[in-house]
């Protein structure tokens, strides 16, 4: 939900007291996760730069060097609140507006440069009441009313929008922390249950009452990080079970449908956690994909085998080019040009020489 988000937004940006300019790690989010040494600067995909001017302050969120996004924040003399303009490049993404506790008033969202949608924060005893969001023209788009236990934690979030079904949310509590939410939106209800640590335990999916699926996880016992994972399909009697390393990523992934395994598939990892072969024992028998990574970490190569031979080599270009080399019985026969998912151009090979090429 948009007003959740916000709020997690608002975390994520809260003022920070250093007077010169700093640098955290961070993610996509603009979170401020840890504090960096300059020199660690290209170590991390997502480096925060924060740099105060008195009141005023500006977070600059850098993608591999590159700057993603821009938060201005300006404090106002009268009331003791602030302003804050979003910046993606030299697009304004929104314009927000805070009271001198910190609390989201108003909020405009853009799209090319116009406004898109509006929405207005109300709250009582310092808790969020109800959000209001606004179409371009004025007219209504969706309203969220909060509910809150006696003691003041959050019970039901009930999003009302102006056609189509209304999606509410209900949360219910142990003795210490958050034991379960539920959300639903017309016959389909996600149940999500937690552990004392606020991990989430089992997520449950069902429609008209009927469970679509069930997922356990197990953690390891030393943090945060999973272990194990077990997805069921009652409708099919399909169950995945995976496995993940000790920073989280998926090793080993296996399906079994009436007891019997029916697909493998198996990543090796290089030391950031990115997959440099998948191995596959499926129906289509053994497939195996090598991927080259760039400096940046993307695949700028591809190589797919079936059964040990040659059949495909993708090539990654800049934005969406790509080519693909197939294969047949180790002799590449088509090289196929592509912008996206649009087919630009291909060339027919025969013993290694083109011999007829097509534009599209």
């Amino acid at each position: 939900m948009k007003a959740i988000r916000a709020i997690l937004l608002l975390i994520a940006l809260a003022p920070c007291s250093n007077a010169d300019p700093v640098l955290y790690r961070s993610n996509s989010f603009g979170m401020l996760l840890e504090p960096i040494q300059r020199y660690r600067r290209d170590q991390t995909e997502w480096v925060m730069e924060v740099e105060k001017n008195g009141a005023n302050e500006t977070r600059r969120l850098f993608d591999n060097g590159k700057e993603a996004h821009r938060w201005e924040m300006t404090a106002s003399r009268k009331d003791g609140g602030r302003t804050e303009r979003e910046l993606a490049g030299d697009a304004l993404v929104a314009v927000r507006t805070f009271d001198a506790t910190g609390s989201l008033l108003h909020e405009e969202q853009y799209a090319g440069g116009a406004l898109s949608q509006k929405t207005i924060f109300s709250y009582t005893g310092g808790r969020l009441l109800r959000v209001r969001a606004q179409n371009a023209d004025g007219s209504l788009s969706y309203t969220e009313d909060y509910l809150y236990t006696g003691n003041g934690a959050l019970r039901q979030v009930r999003r009302t929008p102006a056609a189509g079904e209304t999606d509410l949310s209900a949360y219910t509590y142990g003795s210490q922390s958050l034991a379960q939410t539920r959300t639903t939106l017309g016959d389909m209800t996600s149940l999500d249950r937690y552990d004392s640590h606020g991990r989430v335990v089992q997520r449950e999916r069902s429609t008209g009452g009927k469970v679509i699926s069930r997922e356990d996880f197990t953690f390891r016992p030393d943090g945060d990080l999973l272990l194990f994972s077990a997805e069921v399909f009652p409708a099919d009697g399909r169950r995945i079970d995976r496995s993940y390393d000790e920073k989280g990523h998926v090793t080993s992934e296996t399906t079994t449908v009436a007891g019997k395994v029916t697909d493998a598939v198996l990543y090796t990892r290089d030391g950031e956690g990115r997959a440099t072969v998948k191995t596959r024992h499926g129906p289509a028998g053994l497939e195996v994909w090598k991927y080259t990574l760039g400096d940046a970490g993307k695949v700028t190569r591809e190589v797919y085998s079936t059964g040990g031979i040659l059949t495909k080599v993708t090539v990654y270009g800049a934005d969406k080019l790509r080519t693909e080399d197939l294969y047949r019985e180790g002799a590449m026969f088509l090289r196929v040009f592509y912008d996206g998912d649009t087919r630009v151009r291909e060339q027919v090979f025969v013993d290694g020489a083109i011999v007829r090429e097509r534009h599209y």
